[in-house]
C-alpha cells in the first residue's frame, strides 16, 4: 500500500499494522461466551456484536461510519461491564484485582492514543493489550456479579464494605 492510496482514503492505519487487532478483536468473544453462559444473552449479544464490528473496523482502520460503529459499540460495552464490577464484585482479591485492571485499561487505551498521533508504531502493541485486559476485565465482571451457583446477580455492596468489612 502506498502513500497516496493511504492519504486518498484517509487510513488511520494500514492493515500491516492493524492485522494483529483484527484478531485481538475476536478475544471479546471469549467473555460473550462467558456471559451466555451464564445467561446474561443481552451482554453476549453486546459483546458478539462488538467483536464482528471492532474486527471489520481494524481491517480497514479508515475514518468514517465504520469507525464510528466501533466507537460507539466499544463504549457502550466499556460501560455495560465496567460499571457493575465496581458494584457487584465482593471478594476482595478479585476486586483489587479488578481495578488495577480498569486501571491498566485506562493507561494502555491512552499510550496507544498518544503513540498513534506521532506516528509511532507502537501504538499498536498497546492496542493490543489493551483488547486482551477488556477482555479479562469483562470475564471478571461476569463473575463476580453473577454468583456462579445459581446465575443470579449479587448483593451490592459499597466500597467501605470491600475495604474495611
Amino acid at each position: 500500500m502506498d502513500k497516496t492510496e493511504l492519504e486518498s482514503e484517509c487510513w488511520v492505519a494500514p492493515l500491516e499494522e492493524t492485522q494483529i487487532l483484527v484478531f485481538s478483536s475476536f478475544f471479546f468473544m471469549i467473555p460473550g461466551f462467558y456471559a451466555f453462559i451464564l445467561g446474561c444473552y443481552a451482554r453476549s449479544i453486546l459483546l458478539v456484536i462488538t467483536s464482528l464490528v471492532a474486527a471489520n473496523y481494524w481491517r480497514k482502520a479508515t475514518y468514517g461510519w465504520r469507525r464510528d460503529c466501533d466507537l460507539i459499540l466499544a463504549k457502550i460495552s466499556f460501560a455495560t461491564f465496567s460499571i457493575p464490577g465496581f458494584f457487584y464484585i465482593t471478594e476482595k482479591s478479585l476486586f483489587f484485582s479488578y481495578c488495577f485492571g480498569f486501571l491498566a485499561v485506562v493507561i494502555t487505551y491512552w499510550k496507544s492514543g498518544e503513540l498513534s498521533k506521532v506516528k509511532n508504531k507502537d501504538w499498536v502493541i498497546y492496542h493490543f493489550i489493551f483488547h486482551i485486559l477488556i477482555s479479562v476485565g469483562a470475564t471478571i465482571s461476569l463473575y463476580g456479579t453473577f454468583d456462579s451457583n445459581n446465575f443470579t446477580p449479587m448483593k451490592i455492596y459499597t466500597f467501605s464494605h470491600l475495604i474495611c468489612p
